[in-house]
């Protein structure tokens, strides 16, 4: 019976990976889901602008301006492991920590992966309990340095799974866009012939 119980968790296990890491039909890969016309994944985007445009504005732990505001306080060096950052949220305080950070050489692809730093501080966020999270986003140059793949993952301990995702989703999407507005970025699907 338990080994029954625990091939069903599994299965419903992968199944949640495998929809929630879903990308979109402009992805890179061949083997990635493909959305029908009209419908886009959301967490994934082209622009058709290159990928330096992008980072210009988010490629700054220290900078905060294109997602939530200005931030409270920073410590360390930007962009350098283990430097923090403190901001508000809609009146809800957090903290981060950097752990990933690479810049390539030719400043066209940039990931950056951050924690949340303030252990057994809970942050409530809109009657949910976030006890911790990693969030990572990358920004990757395509199409001969003519356009940008941005993408964001994230994983958190929460109280309210279905809640959790649905805000990480409108948050990531509304600021996306704005910054895609304020570049003159169009979003574009699968050619590169744009």
């Amino acid at each position: 019976m338990f080994m029954r119980i625990l091939s069903a968790v599994t299965a419903l296990l992968l199944f949640i990976v495998q929809s929630t890491s879903a990308k979109s039909a402009d992805s890179t890969s061949e083997l990635d889901p493909k959305c029908p016309a009209g419908t886009y994944s959301g967490f994934e985007w082209q622009f058709d602008i290159p990928s330096k445009k992008f980072i210009e504005k988010m490629g700054s732990f220290h900078d905060l301006d294109w997602y939530f505001g200005p931030l409270d306080s920073t410590t360390g060096t930007d962009n350098t492991i283990g430097a923090t950052r403190t901001g508000k949220y809609s009146g809800t305080t957090f903290r981060e920590r950097l752990v990933e950070y690479s810049l390539s050489a030719s400043g066209a692809d940039l990931t950056m992966g951050v924690v949340q730093d303030t252990p057994g501080y809970n942050i409530v966020f809109q009657g949910i309990e976030w006890v911790s999270y990693l969030e990572r986003f990358s920004v990757q140059s395509i199409c001969g340095g003519r356009a940008a793949h941005i993408s964001f993952t994230a994983v958190y301990c929460v109280t309210d799974t279905d809640t959790a995702y649905d805000l990480y989703e409108k948050l990531r999407q509304g600021a996306i866009g704005a910054l895609a507005d304020k570049l003159g970025a169009r979003l574009f699907a699968g050619s590169c012939e744009f």
